[in-house]
């Protein structure tokens, strides 16, 4: 099993939904430490393989172990693995940073504009 994208683009969009509509923020602080320990358990399946993936399938340790194709640590896939993980919450947090500081702008805006509207009545 390799680590590739999953739901978590979804999570990111949700998340952004979120901040932008002001939902609260208990919500956007559990997504995400959801995200991140979603990408944490994939990431470490796809590296260690303790059979979440292989449990629709057979029950053979030697079913599980044909994929190992690495004889010296660290194997390219560990590291391929960590790399897609860090590559995946930086993105995450970065979308995460940007967008709610896009949504407190967006809501000191509105209040200047709801301000103006009402001086000019």
């Amino acid at each position: 099993a390799e680590s590739t994208d999953r739901a978590w683009p979804i999570q990111v969009i949700i998340i952004d939904i979120l901040l932008v509509n002001r939902v609260g923020k208990n919500y956007s602080k559990f997504l995400v430490i959801y995200v991140i320990a979603y990408l944490a358990f994939f990431t470490s399946e796809s590296m260690f393989r303790f059979g979440l993936y292989d449990i629709p399938g057979t029950n053979s340790q030697a079913a599980r172990l044909d994929h190992v194709t690495c004889s010296a640590l660290p194997c390219p896939a560990v590291q391929s693995s960590i790399q897609n993980y860090l590559t995946g919450v930086s993105v995450f947090i970065l979308d995460f940073y940007f967008t709610r500081g896009f949504a407190n702008s967006l809501v000191q805006e509105k209040a200047k504009v709801e301000a103006s509207v009402d001086t000019a009545e």
